[in-house]
């Protein structure tokens, strides 16, 4: 924690820096560690909307954008996420979607929509300029091991877009424990650190 304040107050010196930080360790206090993912994903916006100049159409339609979006998947963990990870919910849900020949009930559209806008929402930020967006994740390791799993694969799955940069503080140990109690017991720490590396 004290080394990434460090690196953000380094940062505020750029003009080419936005930084947002996000403090799991407050969620995790109150046993909302289920409702991390939501919570994050509509900080994070809420964060990135407030970067937009006040009164402009983009920053007026964040709202009717992003929580139509943003229901759908909480609807949707709610159902399959409970004991299991996003990636499977996602996995599922493109599977389902093949099958039915893209007739899905509309969860697998929003996830792959919830990238597309949250990229457009970057570049918004960011404009033609060579600014970055960092976004700094703190105290992971104090989350239940598989919640610190299942945001990393958010990350992953739903944020992984260009001008955005995150900075996590966490025990790999923790996410080698999260890792094995969600894939498997058995599971070597070289396949965890695989996992963990991507």
């Amino acid at each position: 924690t004290s080394m990434m304040n460090m690196v953000r107050q380094y940062l505020k010196k750029s003009e080419t820096v936005l930084d947002i930080w996000f403090n799991t360790w407050q969620f995790s206090q109150f046993n909302m560690d289920d409702k991390l993912v939501v919570t994050f994903l509509q900080y994070l916006i809420k964060s990135l909307a407030e970067r937009l100049p006040e009164g402009s159409e983009e920053k007026k339609s964040i709202s009717s954008k992003f929580g139509p979006i943003l229901k759908t998947i909480t609807i949707g963990m709610t159902k399959h996420f409970v004991g299991s990870d996003i990636g499977d919910m996602v996995e599922g849900v493109i599977d389902e979607t093949g099958k039915k020949e893209k007739k899905s009930s509309g969860l697998a559209e929003d996830i792959f929509e919830l990238k597309k806008s949250f990229q457009e929402l970057i570049q918004k930020i960011v404009g033609t300029t060579n600014k970055r967006v960092v976004v700094f994740i703190d105290d992971l390791d104090r989350l239940q091991p598989v919640r610190a799993v299942e945001l990393l694969e958010v990350l992953k799955l739903f944020l992984d877009c260009d001008d955005c940069v995150f900075v996590m503080a966490i025990d790999t140990s923790v996410v080698f424990q999260g890792i094995r109690e969600k894939y498997g017991m058995d599971m070597s720490n070289e396949k965890a650190q695989s996992f963990f590396d991507k």
